[in-house]
Parts: structure tokens; C-alpha cells; sequence
């Protein structure tokens, strides 16, 4: 049975430590937090600015832990190139304001 779900980011990582901004999933009302996590409960290969997917289940013996990373894929040069312009159209935009 699903205890808590929350959705984080990447936001520091160490040789024992991950530091992630995580938001709760399951009561939305929470605000969002900055925790730090060992090491050893993510996958080997992770970066800044991964995002991941963190469960707390009750299989009835125990509760586990479960943290799996989200792989986003990558942007096309197309794909930037038009957030570009956007960005620029947006700060435009609100300069004039």
C-alpha cells in the first residue's frame, strides 16, 4: 500500500550525500522541502538537476523505500533554439510593463 509519493530534484551531490528539493505528492498542501539522502539510495549514475520519483510503501511486514529516476530525455537543438526566442519574447514583454 502507498504510504507517500513525492516527486524531487537533484540539487547537490557528494560522495555520501544526495541533496534534493522534494515536493509531497500526497498532500500537495505541504510545502516543498530541501532534505539530504545517503548516497547508496540512488542509482550509481546521477546528476545535478535529475529528477526522481520517491515511494514509501507498507508491504505489511515493513516499509521500503523506493527512489527511481525520471529520465526526462534530452532537448533537440530545435527545442532550445525556440525556448530561446520565447525567452526573449517574455522578457521583452515584461520590460514593458
Amino acid at each position: 500500500m502507498l504510504l507517500q509519493e513525492f516527486e524531487g530534484v537533484i540539487t547537490g551531490i557528494s560522495k555520501s550525500e544526495v541533496i534534493a528539493e522534494i515536493t509531497d505528492m500526497t498532500n500537495t498542501d505541504n510545502p516543498n522541502e530541501i532534505v539530504t539522502f545517503c548516497r547508496d539510495a540512488f542509482p550509481n549514475k546521477i546528476i545535478l538537476g535529475n529528477y526522481f520519483k520517491w515511494l514509501i510503501n507498507d508491504d505489511s511486514a515493513s516499509q521500503v523505500s523506493e527512489i527511481s529516476i525520471i529520465d526526462l530525455g534530452k532537448w533537440t537543438k530545435d527545442e532550445i533554439e525556440s525556448a530561446e526566442i520565447e525567452a526573449k519574447e517574455l522578457v521583452k514583454y515584461f520590460n514593458t510593463l
